[in-house]
């Protein structure tokens, strides 16, 4: 994701969509060091794995977590270069970051901003799967180019683009994660966080 110079970030509540499932309420402390997110000032990233049924869109998550802005930058350098270059790459290619922030930035009902895939425009409501990340401060969620939303099938394409040393270091991160519903573990076990 790129810089956000020149991005003027409004913030709204978070909404539940990124609460944990675990406890129904917002996330309370990073994943990796335990600092306090609901600070004022607090920078952390949220992002948030979803299986739902058609045609009733019935969903389950399938993977949450919420990391202090420190720790992310941290994680993503363990990444291979190769891998980062890849996923920029990708991103430069299928996604106007400038002409989405132009679109939305009046937008104040959060939902606008994750009911198409950013890359492909497809409708969450004719997804299986889907992931959601988004960019908080203390309570509060940013609006600029988080939040939103990935379908199942540019998530996989995302996977396919990662050299096998960052797979294992998402495989490792995920051991430190729970999946919310434990009849979702199957999925849980295929699924694996994105950082971008």
């Amino acid at each position: 994701m790129p810089d956000d110079e020149n991005i003027n970030a409004r913030f709204i509540k978070i909404p539940s969509m990124f609460y944990s499932d675990l406890t129904n309420e917002p996330f309370k402390t990073c994943i990796h060091c335990n600092k306090d997110l609901l600070r004022p000032g607090t920078l952390y990233m949220i992002e948030k794995a979803f299986v739902q049924t058609q045609p009733h869109r019935t969903r389950s998550t399938i993977l949450e977590y919420a990391m202090c802005y420190d720790c992310w930058q941290k994680t993503q350098k363990t990444l291979s270069k190769e891998s980062l270059q890849r996923i920029n790459a990708y991103f430069a290619e299928h996604v106007d970051l400038g002409k989405r922030y132009e679109t939305f930035q009046h937008e104040t009902d959060f939902n606008a901003w994750v009911q198409h895939c950013l890359v492909t425009g497809e409708d969450v409501d004719e997804m299986q799967e889907f992931q959601v990340a988004c960019q908080c401060d203390g309570e509060y969620m940013a609006l600029h180019h988080f939040p939103y939303l990935l379908s199942g099938s540019v998530a996989d394409e995302l996977m396919e683009l990662l050299s096998a040393q960052t797979l294992d270091e998402l495989d490792d991160f995920k051991r430190r994660l729970t999946t919310p519903s434990p009849d979702l573990e199957e999925l849980f076990g295929k699924k694996k966080p994105l950082f971008v």
